[in-house]
């Protein structure tokens, strides 16, 4: 976890009688009493002593502001996917923030799958061809009309939508 500043400098120019006088102010106080909570999937927000402040993530986050799924959860947190709405025989992805989308199969559509299309390709080829996979990730089909992302180097995420920070 690391720790953020909370020391705050406000410039504040004024003019009085004609006269330019710059009044500098220099705030160090409780960070998360005084500001909105940067941090973010229900993660707490700890002010350090002497300024700052460092986000407490809950299982299944990471991340400076915890703002990354680690897919993974421990005690009684759960990860968006385990109580899912997905319909239909969709899978289920995790997305950054704590949310959840379904993967269709071929013939289902809406944001749970719940919608028949009144057709099927019968193809799992034609997953990927609307695929959301980024920063130059193949694209490969999965048995029942889904898709995954193979991430290059240097990127994770269902779709390879962050970096690693390793290149």
């Amino acid at each position: 976890m690391q720790a953020f500043s909370s020391v705050l400098f406000i410039n504040i120019l004024i003019f009085i009688h004609g006269q330019l006088i710059n009044i500098e102010s220099k705030i160090v106080n409780n960070y998360c009493s005084n500001f909105p909570n940067p941090c973010k999937n229900g993660a707490s927000c700890e002010s350090m002593p002497g300024g700052g402040y460092r986000c407490i993530c809950r299982a299944g986050f990471t991340g400076n502001f915890c703002e990354l799924s680690t897919g993974t959860s421990t005690g009684s947190s759960s990860t968006a996917c385990n109580n899912n709405r997905c319909a239909n025989g969709a899978s289920c992805q995790s997305v950054p923030g704590g949310g959840y989308r379904c993967i269709c199969r071929p013939g289902f559509t809406g944001n749970f799958c719940e919608l028949s299309t009144g057709t099927s390709t019968g193809s799992s080829s034609t997953a990927c061809s609307n695929n959301r996979c980024t920063n130059g990730a193949s694209c490969q089909s999965v048995p029942g009309g889904g898709y995954r992302c193979i991430c290059r180097a240097g990127f994770t995420g269902n779709f390879c939508e962050l970096s690693t920070g390793t290149f």
